[in-house]
């Protein structure tokens, strides 16, 4: 008799435990009405965790950040200004000075400390290389002061055809040669690492061919041709090949 009543006590503070731990695992929560049934009272209410500090109806920080409003469109940064000189190099590294400052224009370099320099100005995007306008900031030449190539010719890896590196009025980036127009002078691009400057000629059908900058050291003339050697085969004085770089402040 003993025996039977310890097992019946035992059977009853399981479904004791069962009642009061609703979340175990594996144990299913009565509803109000089966405990109803079983003469019980309604079971207490089950609250949602509120971590402290927080007002439970006010939606988390995570949900606000994925639900919220948009991020306003981010502000390009400003272009980056570049000041200086162009120094003229041939393909060895040898420098023969500076694109000149003088009243007929900037087509010929410092040969000697008699010519002053140009200084020059232009700007260029973050991540972009050009192409970009050159501006002379102390030209003793009358407007325009952008540079470029001053003519009409269509250059070419086959052509022995040149234009002259001048100022020029102002032309639009990555437009082709327009009839009627002087030259074109947004054909620049720099090299960040190195700071090669290097033209970019675009001609009237929208071909852009590999463009050559090359010295008339004999009449000290700048000169933007497709090829150099065709060029000097067909000219009285040849051209060296020559790359511009930008030398920046402070200055020797």
């Amino acid at each position: 008799m003993n025996f039977l009543f310890q097992i019946l006590a035992a059977i009853a503070l399981l479904v004791v435990v069962a009642e009061a731990s609703p979340t175990y695992v594996g144990v299913k929560r009565m509803t109000n009405a089966d405990r109803m049934k079983r003469g019980l009272g309604p079971a207490p209410p089950v609250f949602k965790r509120v971590v402290p500090g927080r007002r439970s109806n006010l939606p988390t920080r995570a949900f606000v950040a994925k639900r919220g409003s948009p991020s306003p469109s981010a502000v390009p940064p400003a272009p980056t200004k570049h000041i200086g000189r162009i120094e003229v190099r041939n393909t060895t590294g040898f420098t023969y000075g500076f694109v000149q400052n003088t009243v007929s224009g900037p087509s010929g370099v410092t040969l000697n400390s008699t010519i002053d320099p140009l200084a020059v100005s232009f700007s260029t995007s973050q991540g972009s290389s050009g192409p970009f306008d050159i501006t002379a900031t102390n030209a003793t030449f009358s407007a325009p002061l952008t540079l470029g190539g001053v003519g009409n010719a269509s250059l070419a890896a086959d052509s022995a055809s040149a234009v002259v590196f001048n100022s020029t009025a102002a032309t639009s980036p990555s437009a082709a040669f327009v009839s009627g127009a002087t030259g074109e002078s947004a054909i620049w691009t720099l090299d960040g690492r190195t700071a090669q400057i290097s033209a970019n000629w675009i001609n009237a059908d929208k071909s852009k061919p590999t463009t050559f900058i090359g010295l008339d050291t004999v009449n000290n003339v700048i000169l933007l041709t497709g090829n150099i050697t065709l060029y000097n085969q067909a000219a009285s004085s040849p051209l060296t090949e020559v790359k511009f770089f930008l030398a920046s402040p402070p200055f020797q």
